[in-house]
């Protein structure tokens, strides 16, 4: 969508790359692909909807416009930042201890004034990500992937890459703040505190489990 990002891509001169932008949902290919991958995009389809059934029939026409522009068996390969399985609003509001499916132990543990709190916090965080760096995103689950997906593919691959999220953000957060005084002057120093916030704000719900990188192949059926 940024004629910027596509002309540095063009400027690459990348053999047998054509660079387009434009609206995906516009696209129009000139025959059948094999295969389409798709990196972190699916979270930007629903809008803001906290609604799940909303959610799923929007994720559904993601996977319909993927359905139809790829050959018969073809694959779709998917990377997309995912909340905790508990779903949204739990992955924010309850402690990190309580999203580990693997320790059931404080699984039923009532939630201190701290716990409360924190979740506050949380909920804040993620409203000041939304509203200032990522508009109309929000991120899905992967039972609601699953579902958005049925009857258009076949799931061939699926897992979780955590540890990638951390470093890959860790990675920009690190960047931004070492290019924070030209950053400022490209695009406003509001605009670079309001990534470097919600970049360190990433950084800690990856590393307490509250969301994580989820990565799935589909054959088209």
């Amino acid at each position: 969508m940024s004629p910027g990002q596509a002309a540095w891509a063009r400027d690459q001169h990348w053999p047998g790359c054509e660079v387009r932008a434009e609206n995906w949902f516009d696209h129009e290919p000139d025959r059948p692909y094999d295969a389409i991958i798709a990196i972190e995009v699916i979270e930007h389809c629903a809008g803001t909807t906290m609604w799940r059934a909303k959610r799923v029939a929007r994720y559904r026409e993601f996977f319909q416009h993927c359905h139809s522009w790829l050959r018969l068996g073809g694959h779709l390969s998917v990377q997309v930042n995912a909340w905790n399985e508990r779903g949204w609003l739990a992955s924010l509001l309850l402690p990190p201890q309580q999203l580990d499916p693997h320790r059931s132990g404080r699984a039923r543990e009532r939630l201190g004034l701290k716990d409360i709190l924190g979740g506050i916090k949380n909920v804040r965080e993620g409203l000041h990500a939304s509203r200032k760096v990522y508009p109309e995103c929000f991120l899905p689950t992967w039972d609601e992937l699953i579902e958005a997906s049925r009857g258009l593919f076949n799931i061939v691959e699926a897992r979780t890459d955590p540890d990638d999220g951390v470093a890959t953000v860790r990675s920009w957060l690190e960047k931004a703040e070492a290019n924070h005084v030209r950053g400022a002057e490209l695009i406003g120093e509001s605009a670079v505190s309001d990534i470097i916030r919600e970049q360190k704000t990433a950084l800690r719900f990856l590393r307490e489990g509250r969301f994580t990188v989820v990565r799935m192949v589909f054959e088209k059926v």
